[in-house]
């Protein structure tokens, strides 16, 4: 019998011994070969079963951060109509756990970035909200690094007020990626398209003013959020950025006022 024959037959026997199907086709004769095949059935067995183990704990260590998010919208689905609230705000708020799972697939951003180090929690906040530095080339690098670090992610679905006007303003808000449109509560008029990298809000928390306008969401939107508070803090540290020259220029709307302005004209005449 040639070499490669006998090779071909040992692998289809030790195939199918080791996969429990044993054909038997093939058998063991001696004493030594019964052990043998005993040995590699045994082995086979301990194999397999450690190959099928370990694929199901990858499958369920997968699924855990899904399964405790579907957890949590059950928990609040079942709310929902324990209160008998209508069905209309019912998939609204459905809307928001789809648009908060794609974006950010059940982990809490916040909550990670606090447990790190504060000088990890920084790098990682100037690489995340980075492109923030680049919005005033001459506000102060320790101030922008203060304001980064406070703030805070969140997500709006498609065509959700995101303020709303005569509300009073406790933060600003950043738009890391999507659209919104400020508008005119009277007509739904657009005034004002906001995208990338804009922001909006800051007139009611730094004038302690009411919201001057309804901000909407166009799309699915990524925002982050800078509390009052928080900036305030931010402030009674840098005294000199506080006191009107970079803090001003740097958050205060200038084409939001004009629009805002323009369409009082073209109103009231």
């Amino acid at each position: 019998m040639k070499t490669s024959l006998l090779y071909v037959k040992s692998l289809y026997w030790t195939m199918s011994t080791m996969t429990t199907v044993g054909y038997g086709d093939l058998t063991p004769v001696s004493t030594k070969e019964h052990w043998y095949a005993i040995f590699v059935m045994l082995f086979g067995s301990i194999l397999f079963g450690y190959i099928f183990g370990l694929m199901a704990s990858l499958v369920a260590s997968m699924d855990v951060t899904m399964a405790a998010f579907r957890m949590k919208v059950d928990s609040v689905q079942r709310f929902l109509h324990y209160r008998n609230v209508p069905r209309e705000l019912c998939e609204r708020v459905h809307r928001y756990h789809d648009n908060t799972w794609a974006q950010t697939r059940g982990f809490d951003e916040h909550a990670i970035m606090c447990d790190l180090p504060s000088s990890i929690h920084l790098d990682l906040a100037l690489h995340l909200y980075g492109d923030m530095q680049g919005r005033k080339r001459n506000a102060e690098p320790a101030f922008v690094r203060a304001i980064v670090l406070r703030l805070l992610p969140t997500v709006f679905p498609e065509n959700e007020k995101v303020v709303l006007k005569g509300e009073v303003g406790r933060e600003m808000f950043f738009i890391q990626r999507g659209h919104c449109e400020v508008v005119n509560d009277e007509t739904g008029e657009m005034l004002v398209e906001l995208q990338d990298g804009q922001y909006f809000g800051e007139v009611s928390i730094l004038c302690e003013a009411r919201r001057t306008a309804t901000v909407r969401s166009v799309t699915e939107v990524d925002l982050l959020v800078l509390n009052k508070q928080d900036l305030d803090l931010v402030c009674r540290d840098f005294p000199r950025v506080a006191a009107c020259v970079e803090i001003k220029q740097w958050v205060i709307p200038t084409k939001l006022q004009n629009s805002l302005a323009r369409s009082h004209r073209s109103r009231f005449g």
